[in-house]
């Protein structure tokens, strides 16, 4: 098996997580920092999605971090996504947009 790339430096030797063990532990993570579970689940699969895609560094290594900055008011556990139209007509640009901030609306 090809030994994977990673733009990360790591002084420790990989681990190998299976798929389900890792968004199982990101999904049972993040509720103890005060997301609903259907939220957490989310962002688990976002976050598997991305590691699995070869983006580690916003990969299930964010697990942590997401959860302590959510505790520290620094991202909002209760976020949710909205989709905007900017402008109209056949120049119409679809965005979605996640509000993961801890500023007031």
């Amino acid at each position: 098996m090809a030994e994977p790339h990673s733009k990360l430096d790591l002084s420790e030797p990989r681990v190998a997580v299976h798929v389900a063990a890792a968004h199982e532990a990101g999904a049972r993570i993040l509720p103890w920092a005060g997301c609903t579970p259907h939220l957490a689940n989310e962002v688990a699969d976002h976050l598997v999605e991305a590691s699995l895609s070869g983006i580690e560094s916003h990969g299930i290594m964010r697990v942590l971090q997401y959860a302590e900055q959510m505790q520290q008011g620094y991202m909002r556990a209760q976020a949710g996504a909205m989709t905007i139209c900017i402008g109209g007509g056949n120049r119409a640009t679809w965005r979605q947009i996640m509000d993961m901030s801890g500023q007031p609306d």
